[in-house]
C-alpha cells in the first residue's frame, strides 16, 4: 500500500466543485482503534467532520478519530475502487 501525501492546494472544498480533480481515499483510526475508510477531496476538513459528529454514523461513537493514511486518486470512480478493495 503506497503512502501518497496529502497535498492541500490540490484539495477542494468537501463536497466538491465541478473543478475538483483529485479525490483521495483515506483510513481513519477511531478512539476505540477500529478503522474506517473513506472518499474525500479534502482529507482534513472530512476528519474534522467526523470529529463534530458530521461524519458517518460509524465515527460519531468512537471518537475522537484521528487521519492515519490517505491515497490520491484523479477521479472518484479510481477512488470507491480503492475504497471497496481497502474494505475487503
Amino acid at each position: 500500500m503506497a503512502d501518497v501525501k496529502f497535498r492541500p492546494e490540490r484539495a477542494r472544498i468537501l463536497g466538491g466543485s465541478k473543478g475538483t480533480s483529485v479525490y483521495y481515499c483515506y483510513i481513519l483510526r477511531c478512539a476505540d482503534e477500529s478503522f474506517y475508510v473513506g472518499v474525500t477531496d479534502d482529507p482534513t476538513h472530512r476528519e474534522k467532520d467526523h470529529n463534530e459528529c458530521r461524519g458517518a454514523s460509524w465515527t460519531a461513537a468512537p471518537s475522537p478519530v484521528h487521519l492515519v493514511w490517505t491515497e490520491e486518486h484523479p477521479t472518484l470512480s479510481a477512488a470507491r475502487t480503492r475504497e471497496n478493495q481497502l474494505k475487503r
